[in-house]
C-alpha cells in the first residue's frame, strides 16, 4: 500500500465518522434529557461521549497506518464499539416515549394475522439437531461480521469497505432509531408459559441461551439480526458472488433462527428484512451526499488503494 498522507483533522473525516460521532452524541443527549426514563445501567451519557471521542481518535492513528492490516483492524474495531455503544444506548431509550413494552399488541397482531402466533406454532417443529443448527447459525452471526469486512477490505480495497460499513452502519442506525418508536421485547417475555416446549441442543445451544440471558430487554422491532445479515448477504452477492452461495444458508438459516429460538416476533424479523432492503437502496444516496458536501468544504482526504 502507498504511504499515507498525513491531513489535518477535520479534513480526514469521512461520511461514516461523521454518521457514527453524530448519533452518539444525539444518544447521550437523550439519555440526558430523558434521565428519569432510563432503566438502572451503566451511565450512558459519559460512555456516549467518551465512545464519540475514543472513535475519532481510533480512526485518526488507523489513517496514519500504511499497514493494511493494521489500517483494516483499527477501522473495523472503532465502526464495531461505536455500533455497539449506540445499540446499547438506543435500546436503553426504548421506553422514553411509551409506559410499557408493546408486546401485547403485537401479538395481538400476529393472531389475527396468522391465527396464532408463529413463535407458539413453531413448537410442533423443535427438535435438538434442528434447535442446535439454528443456535449454531444464530451465533456465527457474530463471526461472520469481521470475515466478510476482511473479505471486501484485502480482495476490493478501502472505497469498498467504506460503502459497505456505511451501509451497514446505516441500517443498524435506521433500525435502533424504531426502538423508541414502537418498543418491543421478545417472545419470551411476551409469551411467556405458551411455549411449552423447551429448545434443547448441545454447544451451539448453550450458547445461543447464554447471549439470551446477557441481552438488555428491547431491541426487538426490527430485528437488528436480520437486518444485518440481510446487507452483508447483499453485500458478498455483489463483490464475492462466489462465497455468496456457501454463506447463503448460513444467513438465511439465521434469519430462520430469530423466530425459531424466539429472539423475535416474526413481525420482527419481517421488519428487519423490509428495512435492509430500503437501507440498501438509501444508503449510497446518502453517503454520495454527505461525500458531496465534505468535497465541497475541502474536507475529504482519499482512501489508499486496494491493498497490496
Amino acid at each position: 500500500m502507498e504511504n499515507v498522507r498525513r491531513v489535518p483533522f477535520l479534513r480526514s473525516l469521512r461520511a461514516l465518522d461523521l454518521v457514527l460521532a453524530l448519533v452518539l452524541l444525539v444518544g447521550a443527549s437523550l439519555a440526558a434529557a430523558f434521565r428519569t426514563r432510563v432503566p438502572p445501567g451503566p451511565p450512558l451519557v459519559p460512555i456516549g461521549l467518551a465512545t464519540a471521542v475514543l472513535f475519532l481518535g481510533l480512526n485518526r492513528v488507523q489513517q496514519r497506518q500504511a499497514h493494511p492490516g493494521g489500517r483494516f483492524f483499527l477501522r473495523l474495531l472503532s465502526v464495531s464499539i461505536a455500533l455497539l455503544v449506540i445499540y446499547e444506548t438506543w435500546v436503553r431509550l426504548s421506553l422514553i416515549a411509551w409506559p410499557a413494552w408493546q408486546d401485547p399488541a403485537l401479538i395481538s397482531m400476529e393472531q389475527r394475522i396468522f391465527g396464532t402466533t408463529p413463535t407458539v406454532w413453531l413448537q410442533a417443529l423443535v427438535s435438538p439437531a434442528l434447535t442446535e443448527w439454528l443456535m449454531f447459525a444464530y451465533v456465527v452471526y457474530f463471526a461472520l461480521y469481521p470475515v466478510v469486512t476482511a473479505v471486501l477490505f484485502f480482495r476490493h480495497g478501502e472505497p469498498v469497505l467504506e460503502a459497505f460499513l456505511f451501509t451497514l452502519a446505516f441500517n443498524n442506525i435506521f433500525c435502533n432509531l424504531f426502538y423508541p418508536l414502537f418498543p418491543v421485547d421478545n417472545p419470551v417475555a411476551g409469551l411467556g408459559a405458551l411455549h411449552a416446549v423447551p429448545l434443547q441442543g448441545w454447544f451451539f445451544t448453550a450458547a445461543g441461551e447464554y447471549m439470551r440471558s446477557t441481552m438488555t430487554p428491547g431491541g426487538g422491532m426490527p430485528s437488528g439480526h436480520v437486518a444485518a445479515t440481510t446487507i452483508m448477504l447483499l453485500a458478498v452477492y455483489k463483490y464475492e458472488r462466489r462465497l455468496f452461495y456457501p454463506l447463503l444458508s448460513v444467513g438465511l438459516s439465521l434469519i430462520a433462527a430469530t423466530v425459531y429460538g424466539r429472539f423475535h416476533y416474526l413481525s420482527d424479523s419481517l421488519m428487519g428484512l423490509a428495512a435492509a432492503l430500503f437501507c440498501w437502496w438509501a444508503a449510497p444516496i446518502a453517503k454520495r451526499c454527505l461525500d458531496r458536501i465534505l468535497a465541497s468544504r475541502g474536507r475529504t482526504c482519499p482512501l489508499p488503494d486496494r491493498p497490496r
